[in-house]
């Protein structure tokens, strides 16, 4: 069952098997419809000459999508650690985006101070991202 690059080699698997990504996140997971079972699968890709892994079966792929979506907002799908730095700094810049649209929309003197700071607070969260980014990409 395995093909030459070690990729969905699930049975059923082929060109109609999906890649998985939440939030342009990829997974390192694919979506198949196994004939056998009658399952929608989601997969683990291994390497050339070892069956794919079975992750976990689904009566249909919307309960399969749901389910990944949970697993990864919950931290439980392995991500790589570069792609974890790029979602941090995608959740803080839209935490910013928000405190942005706070301050522009509030006068008192107080709460434009709290925002100020929760603004800082994403600022150095994506500065932390950034040199995750760059920590990663220099140990490849």
């Amino acid at each position: 069952m395995t093909d030459a690059t070690g990729h969905m080699n699930r049975p059923g698997a082929g060109p109609q098997s999906s890649n998985m990504s939440i939030d342009g996140i990829p997974l390192n997971r694919y979506i198949n419809h196994n004939p056998q079972t009658g399952k929608v699968e989601i997969a683990k890709p291994m390497p050339p000459g070892v069956q794919d892994e079975l992750v976990k079966d689904f009566p249909n792929e919307a309960a399969a999508w749901e389910w990944a979506k949970a697993e990864f907002l919950a931290g439980r799908l392995d991500r790589t650690k570069f792609d974890q730095f790029v979602y941090d700094y995608e959740a803080a810049s839209i935490r910013a985006a928000e405190v942005i649209r706070k301050l522009k929309a509030v006068a008192a003197y107080e709460r434009r101070q709290e925002l100020l700071k929760e603004l800082k607070q994403c600022d150095a969260d994506r500065h932390t991202a950034i040199v995750g980014m760059e920590s990663e990409l220099g140990h490849h």
